[in-house]
């Protein structure tokens, strides 16, 4: 379009004068856009870092929590299955924490937050949840005392062996074995090994034969036993009064 010199001049100087007029209320929106916008994008990782931080607090919070559920259950159902067999068989049994593991590599031993204050003493039999045999008291003082454990080497114990057979249990690191057996022909792998005592009510499961074979140079037959102490390290055990 063509326009006088005058005429466009006016034109170019009406185009310029709208223009400000539209860019001059976004005048602040832009200084600050270009100000906050670098500032923003600095700020955003460390924002994050510490949501990190707080959801990993979160995190370690519940697993502690879950833990401890976890631990109360197998409580509970340790304490269920002693009630059940407590009630079953007639025994009056004293609950105790182990305390302290013997630190040799060749002795099985544990120490236990019970004494003479809830009427231990030397010689009573120490069974687990299940009601298997595990050891017996050697030590008491006022309000501890040591249990050693089946297979310590110098545990012994005369035994039965199912329905006639007996013999002497001695402790091995590896499990333990019976002494003295004449006669192996009526053992057989699986046979229950069991503790036969006056002071108990009722027999209390050693173990079961895991292997028998005669022993050509010696006049017994060699018994190996398999126990039911599986785990070499344990929370409580309970002692049969």
């Amino acid at each position: 379009m063509y326009l006088p010199s005058k005429a466009k001049f006016k034109y170019t100087a009406l185009l310029v004068l709208a223009a400000l007029l539209v860019l001059v209320p976004f005048k602040h929106v832009i200084k600050s856009l270009s100000i906050s916008f670098p500032k923003n994008i600095h700020l955003a990782p460390k924002r994050l870092h510490q949501r990190i931080k707080e959801l990993e607090k979160i995190n370690l919070s519940l697993s502690l929590e879950i833990e401890k559920f976890k631990r109360l259950k197998k409580e509970n159902q340790t304490l269920r299955k002693v009630f059940n067999f407590k009630n079953e068989k007639g025994f009056d049994l004293v609950g105790a924490d182990v305390v302290l593991f013997s630190p040799s590599s060749w002795r099985r031993f544990v120490e236990i937050n019970s004494g003479k204050n809830k009427g231990l003493k030397k010689g009573l039999f120490a069974i687990d949840e299940n009601g298997k045999l595990i050891g017996k008291i050697t030590q008491v003082s006022e309000d501890s005392a040591q249990v050693i454990l089946v297979n310590d080497p110098d545990f012994n114990l005369s035994v039965f062996i199912g329905e006639k057979g007996f013999g002497l249990l001695k402790g091995a690191l590896s499990g333990a074995k019976i002494l003295y057996v004449e006669d192996g022909n009526e053992m057989h792998p699986g046979d229950k090994v069991w503790l036969k005592n006056p002071s108990l009510v009722v027999p209390v499961e050693v173990g079961t034969i895991a292997k028998v074979r005669r022993n050509p140079n010696n006049l017994f037959w060699d018994v190996d036993v398999e126990l039911p102490l599986k785990n070499s390290f344990f929370e409580k055990l309970f002692i049969i009064k």
